[in-house]
């Protein structure tokens, strides 16, 4: 089994506080010992629940670069997939296209600059 090590670090990005009005956070962590760069992003969603709720942060990662990491190869077999799916995770998972993005909140510059992110897993 591979064992991977991973450190998230956000420089300079501000208040982590769910308060702030920048929808998207890119960061980039090292991951392992050779120069692998770990993708997190971090949406600022919708309320839910009672009105008068407050916004949220959650992070994510990208399950296509989580597997390549993890099981190494450049296309995906759908093991975290499956792996999320026998752990009853799936409530974990966030399918993001433009409707759902619009939805959490994301303006379409956002989504363009998320979908971005995510065809070079760089920001």
């Amino acid at each position: 089994s591979k064992q991977v090590r991973c450190a998230a670090s956000d420089p300079g990005s501000g208040s982590d506080d769910a308060t702030d009005r920048d929808g998207l956070r890119v960061q980039e962590a090292p991951c392992g010992g050779d120069g692998t760069i770990l993708v997190t992003v971090s949406l600022l969603l919708a309320p839910v629940g009672l009105p008068g709720g407050k916004r949220r942060r959650a992070s994510y990662l990208f399950q296509k670069q989580l597997e390549t990491i993890l099981y190494g190869g450049s296309t995906s077999s759908g093991a975290v997939h499956r792996a999320i799916q026998r752990l009853n995770m799936d409530a974990t998972v966030r399918q993001m296209d433009r409707k759902s993005a619009a939805a959490a909140g994301l303006t379409s510059a956002q989504y363009d600059e998320l979908m971005g992110v995510y065809q070079t897993m760089a920001r």
